[in-house]
């Protein structure tokens, strides 16, 4: 096996070697010795010049020293000439990543050797690396007669962007993390010679297209430390590993037979044995498990919280016992992830806890004694006549605030995130061993302490998540949200991938702002109109939810995705959904409120009103009024909202006197006014957390509701948020550094809108007519008289046409789970 298999696995752990080496002493000397502490022969001089070069790839910097040179030259043998962009520094280099990607360099290069004859080598080799390398071209390449050897056999110079193109392919790339492959997107290497337009992959290799590489070895090893770049997909991939494959598998069920009595559902809906059995306790799960002992057992993601985060894979140390102790204060002090805990105590009665993000859904059923939970709610009803509950569809769509933990789906509930299910012989009751409202006592940090703490938080929650998952597809807006969560997950995935979504209109189209964020990345961007032909408004969007919460346009998202599962690997979906309530992007005199509460009059409540009227254009007065106003009806704290734009007036006047009954809204007597507001909308931010079934698709991540991050935000005075006249302001300050300035300064963000508007126009008589002779209607939840009112070309006829969209999503879930 080549030198640099045997070396790379322990560069990472030789800091002795290292700091030898660095404290200058002889460099050839140093990775000498240390090749020779662990290779079984004596090492030659070509062992010795590739061990040299292996360390140079792992410096934070590429000195253009002549030695340096002159082992390039020995190592290639065909007078392999150090480019000139080869001489200068390297930037960005991110020294934890050295080590992987020397691993990949060695792996590489020895399936090659193994492998491939001479040709091949250097094809594939070239290919892989150098196809992927963001190194500067010799200025004077044009008229150079030192690159006529890259012409074609023609004699006419090939377009370094056409091989940029294909050496970028993934199939070059395979067995190579992006670590090791930054891009080429820029600035490309010249193009190898004799080479025809054939892929260099393996099927390059079948029509025998000659590759000569030399060039491009020498800028991948160079720019191995060099900015991080994309990947392209082939059309065609092989089947994923098992071990991989399984990440698309997801859902759990437990069943909890009080009488031992009763044949369990779980078996037939996995078709198999439980997968753990303790006291009336049967437990099957597809999601990764981490057994604890033989009564506890955790399901999901659980991460040890860092910096650095650690996955927890096996477990050792403490028992469940000790877990549940003092509700569960040392499992969510220490851990995070995306999880649900389940442990059986001695006396039979069992402890089910959601994780404070609420990544993995959760939901009960309770039929007399026997309790049933599960992942997916079509695990535990089926469609039928009398599932549906009317009134509390009713809730959904009066306000964002009204929904609790009941379903619209009869007898089925959430069992909210921070939450426990205990059940024992006496009774099933919910217990609350997290809040929201633990976490919104200020740390004393100053703002540069706070955006410096965001920003390793964040980084170390995302890129913890971005490590489980092989390929993902990011959704990128262009927007802040989904930007940060490109910057943190980019280090450390494997293969990423933006997506951006283009509807009708200017607003809609947001590939220059995802453009900038994927270019200023290195990452491969994807772009896709959304179709009207992908819209059935008669077909329920997302009939796995047990709330109709999803808009009609989801299906043209959910068919955009379909298409590209089938041409590209996707392990995970990633978003920046929550983001604006979790950053708190707050837009009223509320925050005034909090400072004036908090701090008292000091200097610097006039520069929070400064902040305020800069943020919302309003005067100084208006702000100072507003505010009052406020405190006065209801001491500032927020208060749900109720649209009553179509629904009855008896129903909505049913729901206002119910008022709202999510625990997290029940704010304590001492709350500020702005933490009501801001726990409000990380409540609203939970809804989003379900975009496919998890059984039959990738699973959806929000990494943005990661617990270190919430509590850190929870944490941050609202009128930090605020500073500067914008709108998240620790956030854009957190990242300002990390994101092109388009993005960091950008204000106002485009949507869907027109797209909805289309789908109206398009489907306006099948709409009006489903909704007249529909379950909601016939249910008095909406009132059909919306439908029979002029059309209005201005903004209020706008709002028209999206409630009477989101009545028609509302109606096809109905149907559906009505047996229609």
């Amino acid at each position: 096996m080549a030198l640099s298999a045997r070396l790379a696995p322990t560069i990472e752990c030789d800091r002795r070697a290292a700091e030898r080496w660095h404290a200058g002493r002889s460099r050839h000397r140093a990775i000498a010795d240390h090749a020779t502490s662990i290779a079984p022969r004596p090492l030659s001089s070509s062992d010795r010049r590739e061990s040299y070069l292996l360390r140079f790839v792992s410096r934070p910097l590429f000195p253009p020293s002549a030695p340096f040179a002159r082992c390039l030259r020995q190592l290639f043998k065909r007078n392999a000439k150090c480019p000139r962009a080869f001489r200068t520094p390297c930037r960005g280099f991110d020294r934890s990543g050295a080590s992987r990607r020397l691993a990949d360099a060695a792996r590489l290069y020895a399936r090659c050797r193994e492998s491939c004859g001479r040709h091949a080598r250097r094809g594939v080799y070239a290919a892989n690396l150098a196809g992927n390398l963001d190194a500067r071209p010799c200025p004077r390449r044009a008229s150079s007669r030192r690159h006529s050897r890259h012409r074609g056999a023609t004699g006419a110079r090939p377009s370094p962007k056409r091989f940029v193109r294909r050496a970028c392919h993934p199939e070059y790339c395979s067995g190579i993390s992006p670590q090791s492959a930054p891009c080429l997107r820029r600035r490309p290497m010249p193009r190898a010679g004799n080479c025809d337009e054939a892929l260099v992959g393996a099927e390059g290799l079948r029509r025998k297209a000659r590759v000569r590489g030399h060039d491009a070895i020498l800028g991948a090893l160079l720019g191995a430390g060099r900015r991080r770049g994309s990947h392209r997909y082939p059309r065609h991939h092989p089947p994923l590993p098992t071990d991989i494959r399984c990440l698309m598998a997801g859902g759990f069920y437990i069943d909890i037979n009080v009488t031992a009595e009763k044949p369990s559902s779980g078996q037939e809906i996995f078709g198999r044995a439980p997968d753990f059995t303790a006291a009336n306790v049967m437990l099957w799960s597809d999601e990764p498990m981490v057994a604890i002992d033989a009564r506890t057992v955790i399901l999901g993601y659980l991460f040890r919280k860092g910096p650095p985060s650690v996955r927890v894979r096996d477990w050792a140390g403490v028992d469940g016992s000790a877990l549940v102790a003092a509700n569960g204060r040392e499992l969510i002090n220490g851990y995070w992830g995306g999880y649900v805990f389940v442990h059986v105590a001695e006396d039979g009665a069992l402890y089910v806890l959601r994780d404070p993000s609420g990544l993995l859904p959760c939901y009960i059923r309770r039929s007399g004694r026997a309790t049933a939970l599960a992942g997916d709610v079509t695990d535990l009803v089926v469609p039928e006549p009398g599932r549906i509950d009317f009134e509390e569809i009713g809730r959904i769509l009066a306000s964002g605030d009204a929904r609790g933990r009941n379903t619209c789906l009869v007898g089925v509930e959430e069992l909210i995130a921070g939450e426990c299910l205990v059940v024992d012989r006496r009774s099933a009751r919910i217990e609350r061993w997290w809040s929201p409202w633990d976490h919104v006592t200020p740390r004393g940090m100053s703002f540069g302490e706070e955006t410096s703490q965001l920003r390793w938080t964040i980084a170390d929650c995302i890129g913890s998540w971005s490590s489980c998952f092989p390929s993902i597809l990011l959704g990128s807006s262009g927007g802040l949200d989904s930007s940060i969560v490109a910057v943190a997950a980019t280090p450390r995935s494997e293969r990423l991938t933006a997506l951006t979504l283009v509807s009708p209109g200017v607003a809609g189209d947001e590939r220059p702002y995802a453009h900038a964020v994927a270019s200023s990345l290195g990452i491969r961007l994807r772009h896709a109109p959304l179709d009207l032909a992908d819209i059935d408004v008669e077909r329920a969007v997302t009939p796995h939810h047990p709330w109709p919460i999803s808009p009609i346009f989801k299906q043209a998202v959910g068919a955009i995705h379909r298409r590209l599962h089938s041409e590209m690997p996707i392990d995970a979906h990633f978003s920046g959904n929550g983001g604006d309530g979790i950053f708190c992007s707050i837009r009223s005199a509320v925050p005034l409120l909090d400072h004036f509460l908090s701090k008292g009059q000091r200097t610097g409540l006039g520069k929070t009103v400064r902040d305020i009227s800069s943020l919302t254009g309003a005067d100084i007065v208006t702000v100072l009024r507003h505010a009052w106003l406020r405190h006065r009806r209801s001491g500032g704290a927020h208060l749900p909202r109720y649209n009553e734009l179509g629904l009855e007036r008896e129903v909505l006047a049913r729901i206002e006197a119910q008022g709202f009954s999510h625990p997290w809204l029940s704010a304590p007597a001492d709350a500020l006014p702005g933490k009501t507001v801001h726990v409000a909308f990380l409540m609203r931010a939970q809804k989003s957390l379900e975009l496919y079934p998890r059984r039959s698709a990738p699973l959806h991540i929000a990494p943005l509701l990661s617990q270190p991050i919430v509590e850190l935000c929870l944490s941050i005075p609202t009128w930090r948020w605020i500073a500067d006249g914008r709108d998240r302001a620790v956030a854009r300050a957190a990242f300002s550094n990390r994101l092109p300035k388009t993005i960091i300064e950008r204000s106002q963000k485009g949507g869907p809108a027109e797209f909805n508007l289309s789908i109206y126009r398009t489907q306006r008589d099948r709409l009006h007519e489903m909704l007249r002779g529909g379950v909601l209607a016939a249910a008095g939840i909406i009132d059909i008289s919306l439908l029979d009112e002029p059309e209005d070309i201005s903004w209020r006829g706008n709002a028209r046409e999206q409630r009477i969209l989101a009545f028609a999503a509302a109606e096809s879930w109905a149907r559906h789970w009505n047996g229609g």
